[in-house]
């Protein structure tokens, strides 16, 4: 039997600052689109839970721990698990490089707009839905 993944498009938002979590939700909730948005607090959280996720159409990773460089291995799991995933991760860490994430991954600096990152959001649901990905 063929895995199918829910109506609504699962958009997983995970990232140790609170409020940077919280206002990616929030950006994502309000967009005015019926997501599935679950939320972790860090990374080892997420990536114990993911085993429990059947589907994920985009993983939302901001790896912004002011002062502290942070380099993590969430997104290449993702890209494991669900190469179709789009990956968008965000920082205020100008020392993250496009080497340091899979291939199709995006890196949005922050701060940035909403209306950015739910641009990229779309687009990479668009990508998925033509089988560009």
């Amino acid at each position: 039997m063929a895995n199918i993944g829910p109506v609504s498009p699962t958009i997983l938002v995970t990232g140790t600052d609170s409020k940077t979590r919280y206002a990616i939700t929030n950006k994502v909730d309000g967009a005015g689109e019926a997501y599935l948005v679950v939320t972790f607090a860090d990374d080892e959280n997420a990536a114990r839970v993911m085993g429990a996720l059947s589907y994920l159409d985009i993983a939302v990773i901001d790896t912004s721990t002011v002062g502290v460089p942070h380099k993590t291995d969430l997104p290449q799991q993702i890209h494991t698990r669900w190469p179709k995933a789009g990956i968008i991760v965000t920082s205020v860490n100008s020392k993250t490089e496009p080497d340091d994430l899979p291939e199709g991954a995006r890196f949005i600096f922050e701060p940035h707009r909403g209306d950015i990152l739910l641009s990229h959001i779309k687009e990479l649901l668009s990508q998925q839905r033509a089988g560009l990905t």
